[in-house]
């Protein structure tokens, strides 16, 4: 008998009740076999099939036998419920003694073999067919067909229960969403059968690995990565959406493309990436600036430029000139008949440092566009900043959807909500930072550009706001580094904002002011903001000239990324539920406003229309 076998495993552990009476069948039809003549206590029917079969085949060598209990063991399990047979109980009757063939509830599982369920024994006793010669098969394909059952071929019991169980909690998650009100845009988005189907297989493809961080993490951007298409399949489909869409498709051959932020890659999984695809279709050339190396096979339409000092405050700005005067070159010797448009992508959402990261790199941007592009042509070129719904009012209400089930005119619609991503407690530096850029770069704009205007030169409007938002910046690096400690120190200084007076370094101690009072300093720091954001727009309205160089894309609320794969993943392998349903329960709820990478390139381009309000 081979080592490790299934026959061995099976007759050397305790799966069957009755250990010696398992021995006496085999025993006795071991005997039958090689003197079929003789009776030896088997039936005249199994004897008869064991001699007119020719190719009967050879159990192996004989199995180690089960050495009786001790007496203690025979007490326990007399007190122990049980639905086999008695192990102590052998019957009379020769045509009993078959405890191969007995019916599924005569299998208990155990420990040493917990990956087979009672069903899988009861199959698996089934195929040894010690008693059925007709199988007429040799040991080594017998021993595949036994080992396929546990090995998943004919699906392993257990993994089907594990499968079950996630498969449930998927389905209460999705009850408890679906059950929400109002109706968001979420329904329309799971009524997919794609887009539920990518959710479902994620959610019931658990293993032993999901606790490793390395593993898990490429398995949940495959996850974005199938997510991302189908979510811009939908999309293409439907109106509200597809008339941003139909943007991406315009010829982009008389453009000129500078990415900041962005690289070269044959499958990206990023916002910039996906850009620099799209600018590759018939752009007449590229150069993308980041921290990677250079692709090795990167397209002759484009040059990628290595900067690893862009976000520093003393070595940021040469390297944006730097990259800036080398672009200008280029394309004043070789393509002086397209439009210079230059990407602005670089944002940093966590970390330590983020919010002044931010500012930082934008200030670097700024200074270096106005010293390279004082003496350009200004209508033939344009700033375009990767915005994000994060810096809208918190006052915005977001937009409905009419979703109709089939596509017939007399089909009834339903008004799905699609709640504003926007600017919050959680996300309040970030937004505060992002605001800041946009501030930052559009005063180099209209700095470059108002020379011309017979009006007030626009960048004096940004100014006074620009230095409000730098003195937040300052409480971030001086330890209120969450909005709940700037809201301690606000009400703690008793200050309407923290803009007004002095700046002492906050005390990060328990702060033991009343609730509503720090209430009161919050929705206060929270009105301050808005009308930072409120304002922007306001002098984006009215210097309408600034817009032909001037562009922030908007419209992108939540997007599927390595920006979120990352820490959700990281958080995930921490919890104590499931980490696959625990990356369900980060990305299914914000199906409600999310939209697809595709979706987000779009924005970058300028529209005549377009879905969002």
């Amino acid at each position: 008998m081979r080592e490790g076998s299934v026959f061995q495993r099976l007759y050397s552990t305790p799966t069957i009740a009755s250990h010696n009476n398992r021995w006496n069948v085999f025993n006795k039809l071991e005997k039958t076999r090689k003197n079929p003549e003789k009776n030896w206590g088997v039936d005249k029917k199994t004897r008869e099939r064991i001699r007119n079969t020719a190719s009967a085949p050879s159990i192996g060598t004989r199995p180690r036998r089960i050495r009786s209990k001790t007496d203690a063991t025979k007490k326990k399990e007399r007190k122990a419920p049980s639905s086999s047979p008695s192990s102590s109980t052998k019957p009379s009757d020769s045509n009993n003694r078959r405890p191969l063939l007995k019916s599924k509830k005569s299998v208990v599982p155990t420990q040493s073999n917990a990956k087979r369920s009672a069903a899988a024994d009861a199959k698996l006793l089934s195929k040894l067919a010690v008693i059925n010669p007709k199988i007429g098969v040799n040991d080594d394909d017998l021993q595949k067909q036994l080992d396929d059952v546990l090995n998943g071929e004919e699906e392993p019991q257990l993994d089907n229960v594990l499968k079950d169980e996630k498969k449930e909690e998927f389905e209460n998650l999705l009850s408890t969403i679906q059950k929400q009100t109002p109706p968001t845009l979420v329904l329309w988005r799971l009524s997919n059968e794609k887009i539920f189907k990518v959710l479902k297989d994620f959610a019931c493809s658990s293993d032993k690995n999901d606790r490793n961080f390395e593993i898990l993490l490429p398995q949940t951007q495959v996850l974005f990565n199938h997510l991302n298409s189908r979510l811009a399949e939908q999309e293409r489909d439907n109106r509200y959406f597809s008339s941003t869409l139909s943007n991406l498709n315009s010829p982009r051959n008389d453009e000129f493309s500078v990415v900041f932020g962005g690289k070269y890659v044959t499958k990206p999984v990023s916002i910039s990436g996906n850009l620099v695809s799209r600018l590759l279709k018939d752009n007449a050339f590229i150069y993308t600036v980041s921290r990677s190396k250079p692709h090795d096979n990167a397209p002759k339409n484009l040059i990628h430029m290595q900067s690893k000092n862009l976000t520093d405050d003393k070595l940021g700005k040469e390297e944006f000139l730097k990259v800036l005067n080398m672009a200008r070159d280029k394309w004043e010797k070789s393509f002086p008949k397209t439009k210079m448009v230059l990407y602005f992508t670089l944002g940093f959402y966590k970390g330590e440092t983020s919010c002044e990261t931010n500012l930082v790199t934008a200030r670097n941007f700024q200074e270096a566009l106005v010293e390279s592009f004082t003496d350009l042509d200004k209508k033939h070129w344009r700033v375009v900043v990767t915005g994000t719904d994060a810096t809208r009012p918190n006052t915005s209400k977001g937009d409905t959807f009419d979703w109709k089930k089939d596509d017939t005119n007399n089909s009834e619609s339903k008004k799905l909500v699609i709640p504003s991503y926007k600017l919050d407690r959680h996300n309040y530096f970030y937004a505060l930072s992002k605001l800041g850029q946009f501030y930052i770069i559009a005063s180099a704009v209209a700095q470059l550009t108002s020379a011309t205007q017979q009006v007030k030169p626009t960048n004096e409007k940004f100014e006074p706001t620009i230095k409000k938002i730098e003195k937040y910046v300052e409480l971030f690096k001086t330890g209120c580094k969450t909005f709940d400690l700037l809201v301690k120190y606000s009400s703690i200084n008793n200050l309407v904002n923290p803009l007004n007076g002095a700046h002492p370094k906050p005390s990060l101690e328990t702060d033991k002011t009343e609730e509503n009072v720090l209430e009161t300093h919050a929705n206060m720091l929270i009105a301050g903001l808005d009308d930072i954001s409120k304002s922007f727009d306001h002098i984006m309205e009215e210097e309408f000239f600034l817009r032909d160089y001037f562009m922030v894309a908007k419209g992108i609320s939540i997007c599927y990324t390595p920006l979120h794969a990352t820490p959700w993943t990281e958080e995930a392998v921490k919890s104590t539920s499931c980490p696959r349903l625990f990356i369900l329960k980060q990305l299914i709820p914000r199906l409600k406003n999310a939209i697809s990478i595709e979706q987000a390139v779009a924005l970058h381009f300028p529209l005549e229309s377009t879905g969002h309000k």
